[in-house]
């Protein structure tokens, strides 16, 4: 597994994921990657808290793409915690769609014990689960322990506060030609990487924590709330979303879409 490029375009995914709002199934797969990537890199602090940005800018400076989330791991699971309002590049009209079904909030945890990842709506109490199969775990395991991690510190230099020794990082793999990124750790965040960069297509690509906090999450926050009720898929969620509304005397109007709102089908 590319280290890099993994955490990339698992970032990218759940972007692309939450353009489509309609099928999320593939996340649980990639949350579990993404939870492995931001271990390796994080191995002498895997519990804590933080803001995680993403974002990709041209060769001008001009972001095209940005992501701002809350993070939460420990050893076994990870909780990440979406806006979707503040995510630019998902088309206005489904941000407004998202927004108008309480649904403009997501939170994604990942459970490898349970072999699980659970997406939760807070703003219309329901859930879905997605499995994790042992196959994916067994892959992300082997191929997490052959990766191997060469680092040449560049200097120090000040990120969002932390001091941080600039390091050029390569990462090579049997059968895969070598990558390379400047990762910034903190040195007194115990080595934690607080930002990425990445070239890729003449982009550079962002990542950054921020307001870190080297502490056990609480274990409450990894678990759905009793109350929420499971769904089978998507469909379900647009559907209880506008039960909800109906039943307080708010019926529901889709907003005019540029081919990126949900079918009408999708809807009922």
């Amino acid at each position: 597994m590319k280290r890099f490029a993994t955490l990339v375009c698992l970032i990218a995914l759940l972007s692309s994921s939450l353009m489509r709002a309609q099928d999320f199934r593939p996340l649980a797969i990639s949350q579990a990657r993404m939870r492995s990537v931001i271990s390796t890199f994080s191995q002498n602090t895997p519990e804590f808290t933080a803001v995680l940005s993403y974002q990709v800018f041209t060769t001008q400076g001009v972001p095209t793409t940005q992501l701002m989330s809350d993070i939460r791991m420990t050893k076994d699971d990870m909780r990440i915690d979406l806006l979707v309002m503040s995510m630019s590049q998902i088309p206005t009209e489904q941000r407004a769609l998202m927004k108008s079904l309480r649904m403009d909030k997501l939170i994604l945890q990942t459970s490898i014990s349970e072999k699980k990842m659970y997406l939760a709506y807070p703003g219309i109490q329901a859930f879905q689960d997605f499995p994790i199969t042992e196959e994916t775990l067994n892959e992300i395991t082997t191929r997490s322990q052959a990766a191997s991690i060469q680092k040449k510190v560049l200097g120090q230099e000040t990120v969002n506060g932390y001091q941080c020794m600039k390091t050029l990082v390569e990462v090579t793999e049997s059968n895969r030609p070598p990558e390379k990124a400047l990762v910034w750790f903190a040195s007194d965040l115990h080595e934690f990487p607080v930002m990425f960069h990445m070239g890729k297509n003449g982009l550079l690509e962002v990542i950054e924590f921020k307001n870190v906090q080297l502490v056990s999450p609480n274990p409450a926050l990894f678990k759905v709330p009793t109350n929420y009720i499971r769904l089978e898929d998507t469909a379900a969620a647009f559907r209880l979303a506008k039960e909800r509304l109906a039943s307080m005397g708010r019926p529901f109007a889709p907003p005019v879409g540029d081919g990126n709102v949900i079918p009408a089908e999708k809807q009922r």
